[in-house]
């Protein structure tokens, strides 16, 4: 409802041709393929805001230009006080925003700090734990990095019990955030980590799993083959036993 009011003001003042609503119409434009009544799979990405609010940005310039400037005010003394006031405002603003600013910096440092954060903030996210695990992994901590991807596994346990037991008849879109989509992924990751570790036997297992719970992912499957072949498995055999291991585990 707000978005629908925010519309409708930038296009009443389009149509006035008042310079306001070419910078509300420019916020909104851009927002409008990612903020909309389509879905997309990830809600809020900060970086989505930085071109159109150059036209929010824009506007509150020039908007506290004008009232800087005292126009509207009515005597020298109340344009005074009022530049004061504004300027103090302003100036306690640039404060606050540069330090927000230093501190969201500073969750960047790497991929594990950025994902703690998300983990800290919302600890049900499961495409965030999946990508925090990752993170650990790649630095080499993987006991807590089976943790995250243990936590993932049990989030989706319910839809995992929903799935139907053939896995050929898993859907061949799913979206990002899903509870198939975090399985898949979260199996597929233990995976990469078990290679990692030198241990091709369990990499292979967590590979077929994920294949079980989505068989449509051409890069597991990929890896599922080289771990098949670092396990000992003969090349020109791999087709054939990717589907007997597979089957075996549909039945």
């Amino acid at each position: 409802l707000a978005i629908l009011l925010l519309f409708g003001a930038g296009m009443g003042l389009l149509w006035r041709r008042h310079p306001a609503g070419f910078l509300l119409a420019w916020f909104l434009v851009i927002l409008t393929p990612t903020s909309s009544v389509f879905p997309i799979p990830d809600v809020i990405f900060e970086h989505r805001m930085y071109l159109s609010l150059a036209g929010a940005t824009v506007l509150l310039i020039v908007g506290g230009f004008n009232l800087l400037a005292g126009r509207g005010a009515g005597t020298e003394r109340g344009r005074s006080a009022l530049r004061q006031a504004l300027g103090v405002t302003a100036g306690l603003l640039i404060v606050l925003c540069m330090g927000l600013t230093i501190l969201r910096n500073r969750d960047y440092r790497s991929e594990r700090v950025v994902w703690s954060d998300v983990v800290a903030k919302q600890p049900g996210n499961l495409s965030a734990r999946n990508d925090l695990a990752v993170a650990l992994c790649e630095q080499g901590e993987f006991e807590l990095a089976q943790e995250h991807f243990d936590f993932v596994l049990r989030g989706t346990e319910a839809a995992a019990r929903a799935m139907s037991s053939n896995w050929r008849a898993a859907p061949a879109v799913v979206m990002n955030n899903s509870p198939q989509a975090n399985r898949s992924r979260a199996f597929a990751n233990m995976g990469v980590m078990e290679s990692d570790r030198g241990r091709p036997d369990r990499a292979v297992s967590n590979f077929v799993a994920s294949l079980r719970v989505y068989p449509y992912s051409d890069e597991v499957l990929l890896k599922l083959r080289h771990a098949l072949i670092q396990n000992g498995t003969e090349p020109g055999e791999v087709v054939d036993m990717i589907q007997r291991l597979l089957q075996a585990q549909g039945d």
